[in-house]
């Protein structure tokens, strides 16, 4: 943040030495640290409402089905599954697969062990209990299994007599098994196999062999996060005769006017206006006229000041927020300690914030007309071409 990069921990320290809560060099302890966090978090959602405080727009390029006028946009957490990582894998290993487990869903874990953005590309479910024997008890990181292994070749979950759990490859049609790392046990010559897998967009950086809790998001037929305000946009069009046309499209159309439209789905090539419910937790977008190009769309949304998952997360926005930020915090945090803002404070948290909106606002869009209103043809010579006709 600012010239230098700083972590929440500094965040709450700065806001916590503005109500002189806090001295250089104490320990906080990790239960107030918790709770500076979630109440900073709860501040971040609050700001991110104040349009003129939110320093930039997120472009998202996504685009129109065909006979589709109405998308639901989100991408909020569905839950939880438990399953096991292999570095440099993309597969998850030993899934019981949630019903509402889709495909674009974005997965993370605690552990660090999935990289941060990671999609879910496909998942498999059903029956899940393979039973397995050996040709003799199973050792190290390979076996040799007792028939053919007549399912797909992939990575799978082997669970082993003596309650150990690999990560392991089979081959279609092959008796051969490997797995890392190796058995500590001396299992016996059976055991069993989960099938059900989640394949990720990333490859897992670390091997797991105990259950690690992912995290999944069910997105929205506009996967990003739910918007709280659409701006206007447009729609890239390029075909045979024409390449990367912008159409753009009013966004400011209220949603009571939307529902004033008779025949909402009159076709045509893109649409040229939409309304926003912004519903929760999906946001509803419906357009007009309903597009019958898959359209590359432009879609413009405020940003959304995104919450901290940590005290040592590193915190880096544009000059100005760090001492925003820790000001804001500091008079939320004021009640909590039994403090009382100082008018200073309260005189500091003002400034600093109109500093940031005052350099946000967006000038007044100014009156446009089409040239050709005002234009004379008399004196062009462009009509021998046409002969005035136009």
């Amino acid at each position: 943040m600012s010239a230098t990069t700083q972590t929440t921990s500094d965040l709450i320290q700065g806001a916590l030495l503005n109500i002189n809560a806090y001295s250089p060099g104490q320990v906080i302890s990790a239960t107030i640290s918790g709770v500076c966090l979630q109440v900073l978090n709860d501040l971040l959602d609050s700001l991110s409402n104040d349009k003129a405080y939110i320093f930039t727009q997120a472009e998202n390029i996504i685009a129109w089905t065909p006979g589709k006028y109405q998308y639901s946009i989100g991408n909020p957490v569905g839950g939880t599954f438990a399953g096991y990582l292999t570095s440099g894998s993309p597969v998850i290993t030993g899934v019981t697969v949630p019903s509402n487990l889709l495909a674009g869903g974005t997965l993370s874990d605690v552990q660090a062990g999935i990289p941060s953005g990671a999609t879910i590309l496909s998942f498999s479910g059903g029956a899940n209990a393979v039973a397995i024997t050996f040709t003799g008890g199973p050792t190290g990181t390979s076996a040799t299994l007792n028939a053919i292994w007549a399912g797909a070749t992939g990575l799978y979950l082997i669970s082993f007599s003596d309650g150990e759990v690999r990560s392991a490859n089979f081959t279609h049609n092959n008796t051969a098994v490997t797995w890392t790392p190796a058995l500590t046990g001396t299992p016996t010559t059976s055991a069993t196999v989960n099938i059900n897998t989640v394949t990720m967009s990333a490859n897992a950086t670390q091997t797991l062999t105990s259950a690690d809790t992912v995290t999944y998001t069910v997105p929205g037929d506009i996967a990003i996060d739910r918007p709280l305000r659409i701006r206007n946009s447009f729609t890239r069009v390029t075909t045979s005769a024409a390449a990367g046309l912008d159409y753009w499209f009013d966004c400011e159309v209220s949603f009571e006017r939307y529902k004033e439209i008779g025949y909402k789905t009159v076709p045509g090539p893109w649409p040229y206006e939409a309304a926003y419910l912004p519903s929760f937790p999906y946001g509803s977008l419906r357009i007009y006229p309903n597009p019958t190009i898959a359209g590359q769309v432009y879609l413009y949304t405020d940003q959304i000041l995104t919450n901290f998952s940590s005290l040592t997360q590193a915190v880096n926005l544009p000059q100005g927020y760090a001492r925003s930020l820790k000001k804001l915090l500091g008079l939320e945090l004021c009640p909590m300690f039994g403090k009382t803002p100082s008018p200073e404070l309260k005189q500091q948290c003002k400034e600093a914030k109109d500093l940031l909106k005052n350099n946000n606002i967006e000038p007044i869009v100014t009156l446009r007309y089409d040239s050709d209103l005002i234009y004379s043809r008399h004196t062009d010579a462009g009509w021998i071409t046409h002969g005035g006709f136009v």
